[in-house]
């Protein structure tokens, strides 16, 4: 778990990039695996115990209201196993495009569900383009 310099335990949201499809935009996590501590933009004080891997999206959209507001911290924990009710970070494959959204299943079925009623595409289902990247451990919210 990466420490800050007074020995803390702390979280490493890594930098961002915008969604190309402007559905969500989150840290970029396929470039997040690869990141050292040195290169965060800022230290977070982690809630509780996470895994070595653990990082923060910073919501922004509307995907996911009204449960995850825009300016919301997650804090995501790839060591999670995550199942069917979860929320998850999930990554697309041919861009690296990341969103957060609950996982859902129906049948065999494994979808990536919007809970805002409005968002236009508010399912997608899981396919080899995409791969989950962790779980949802906590929600971090300005006051």
């Amino acid at each position: 778990m990466p420490q800050r310099g007074d020995g803390e335990r702390a979280v490493e949201r890594p930098r961002q990039r915008p969604h190309p499809e402007r559905t969500r935009d989150v840290a970029a996590i396929g470039e997040a695996e690869q990141q050292q501590p040195r290169d965060a933009e800022e230290w977070i004080e982690a809630p509780g115990p996470v895994g070595p891997r653990a990082f923060i999206l910073r919501v922004e959209g509307i995907s996911m209201e009204p449960k995850f507001m825009e300016g919301d911290m997650v804090v995501i924990d790839p060591s999670l196993e995550a199942f069917p009710g979860h929320f998850v970070a999930a990554t697309r494959t041919r861009d690296e495009a990341t969103t957060l959204k609950q996982l859902r299943q129906e049948g065999n079925e494994m979808y990536l569900y919007a809970l805002n009623p409005d968002w236009p595409e508010r399912i997608i289902r899981m396919t080899e383009e995409w791969s989950i990247c962790g779980r949802a451990r906590w929600k971090i919210s300005d006051l």
